[in-house]
């Protein structure tokens, strides 16, 4: 979603990366909880074998490219604890300054349904 702000369009889109060391999915929203949708599914090429750090690094070069191209104006990222810090340790400052928020928590697997209520659980705490 784009708002104007002095003039110029701005990015309000939200990017929710949930991860652990067989898979990743992307969740987008333009305005809330309820607003999700799915914006990418990504599976570790050899499922929990695959190495976290070349997973990591995979996820965090594809949240690059896509904050490069203004795809998302804030990330959260929710990930197992380790994939959590591999790819928080491969972001750019200018990445990393869209973060709104990380949480050590392994929710890959969940039922959409489930992921709402688990962030509807966070962002009311």
């Amino acid at each position: 979603m784009l708002a104007r702000h002095n003039g110029q369009p701005e990015n309000l889109t939200t990017w929710i990366l949930i991860a652990n060391r067989s898979g990743a999915r992307i969740y987008a929203s333009d305005g809330g909880i309820k607003n999700l949708r799915v914006e990418r599914d990504f599976q570790s090429p050899e499922g929990r074998m695959q190495v976290t750090g070349d997973f990591a690094g995979f996820l965090a070069a594809f949240l690059e490219k896509a904050r490069g191209q203004s795809d998302f104006a804030r990330l959260l990222l929710i990930c197992d604890p380790k994939l959590l810090g591999e790819v928080r340790g491969r972001l750019s400052g200018s990445t990393q300054a869209c973060l709104n928020g990380s949480f050590g928590l392994d929710l890959q697997g969940w039922k959409e349904s489930e992921v709402r209520e688990k962030l509807k659980q966070l962002f009311l705490q």
